[in-house]
């Protein structure tokens, strides 16, 4: 349901001068049809982009994005799961093959154009009709002979392909397909688990030590692993026992500690010890932890490393009062993962949206709103120290490396 207030938000963001700020404007599903409609004509690329592929753009602007003379533009209207097939059909013939290959792969594409689109000249191209399920039978026969794997592949792995094709392509990676099997089995049976922990090769172990139908007593094994990895896949399972985990949070190596952290079955006192663990990593495991108390919440809230907060204003089971307190932060990041925070209430983001950084601007512009319990609250007092000057010139933080 349309928000008169957020809809200004987003309006007046639309005008941002900064370029990341629009994209982000351009891809929010709550975005009026008024604003999208003008974004469509935006000078930059990547926003007109972002119109194409949002499924609350009008049908009316993805035609005029369909015939966008960037192909990118175009490739998103493709995509786009509202685009009507008027619009999709004339896409088939685009020049490029990206785009046709996204046609190509449409399921609602008719079968005749299928069929003229399984002899392109493009491989890309084909190999999508081949995996499309809505190809036709005496189609994906064809392609089982194509000279190119990669559609020969695509149709061994259609579902819509008859038995007796799928069987003749299997052939060809017969050695593939039982190394999968073995895999399923080893997932599914409890005895092949048990026999796991006691296995030379490590990878192995980590399988067992991350199923979750993993038995505890394999599990206790497991979590004294002399190898870190396995340890961590132990400490990561949802289903490990408290008592496992406790003893995992006294592990030596810190990663096998940040995944205890991060667990939400780890116990609260456990977590309230992590909290103050000497490694941020740990910290900021903590933090965004959706199983942390609120006094945990309090001391993290306050923590001297950016990071360990960027990861709080992310939660996204933090409480209201921690998220007004980190729209304060001085560290642009912070602000930012408050900005991006699916609880945010609109005031607090209707004030950040005025944030003298872009990318704390951007991430308003991308936030999808609010739940509706939090939209019909009273309105959230944001004090106006917020942006005092001498907070606008700050360093931002740099994101952490892939966890």
């Amino acid at each position: 349901m349309s928000d008169p207030r957020r809809d200004k938000i987003l309006e007046t963001l639309a005008s941002d001068s900064d370029f990341d700020v629009r994209v982000s404007v351009a891809g929010n599903s709550s975005t009026p049809a008024s604003v999208l409609f003008r974004l469509a004509t935006d000078p930059d690329e990547g926003v007109r982009e972002g119109v194409a592929e949002n499924p609350s753009t009008p049908v009316n602007t993805l035609l005029k994005l369909s015939h966008d003379p960037k192909v990118a533009v175009r490739e998103s209207v493709a995509l786009n799961e509202v685009t009507p097939l008027e619009i999709i059909i004339p896409l088939a013939k685009d020049p490029e093959a990206t785009v046709r290959e996204i046609v190509a792969g449409n399921l609602s594409t008719p079968f005749h154009i299928l069929i003229e689109m399984a002899q392109d000249a493009e491989i890309l191209v084909r190999e999508s009709v081949a995996y499309n399920p809505s190809t036709p039978v005496h189609v994906l026969t064809q392609l089982a002979y194509d000279s190119d794997q990669s559609v020969r592949s695509g149709v061994e792995g259609n579902e819509a392909t008859p038995v007796n094709i799928r069987t003749h392509l299997a052939l060809e990676r017969r050695k593939v397909r039982v190394r999968k099997a073995v895999l399923k089995d080893i997932l599914k049976n409890k005895q092949i688990l048990t026999e796991l922990p006691y296995d030379t090769d490590n990878v192995t172990r980590c399988i067992a030590a991350g199923n979750s139908s993993t038995p505890v007593n394999i599990l206790t094994q497991l979590a004294k692993d002399p190898e870190d990895d396995v340890r961590e896949r132990v400490a990561s399972n949802h289903s490990t026992p408290s008592h496992i985990l406790t003893e995992l949070s006294q592990d030596e190596e810190f990663w096998v500690r940040i995944e205890v952290a991060k667990n939400p079955s780890t116990p609260v006192d456990v977590l309230t010890q992590l909290a103050n663990d000497n490694d941020e990593d740990v910290r900021e495991g903590v933090s965004e932890n959706p199983s942390t108390p609120e006094q945990v919440l309090t001391q993290l809230a306050q923590d001297p490393d950016g990071y360990v907060r960027w990861k709080m204003a992310l939660n996204p089971s933090i409480p209201l009062q921690f998220l007004i307190q980190l729209a304060q932060d001085p560290e642009n990041r912070i602000r930012e993962g408050v900005a991006q925070n699916p609880l945010a209430p609109l005031d607090l983001l209707a004030t950040l949206s005025r944030d003298p950084e872009s990318d704390v601007r951007r991430a308003v512009a991308g936030n999808k709103g609010c739940p509706e319990a939090t939209v019909n609250q009273k309105s959230v007092v944001v004090p106006d120290s917020v942006f005092t000057p001498s907070r606008q010139r700050v360093i931002p933080l740099e994101l952490p490396g892939a966890e």
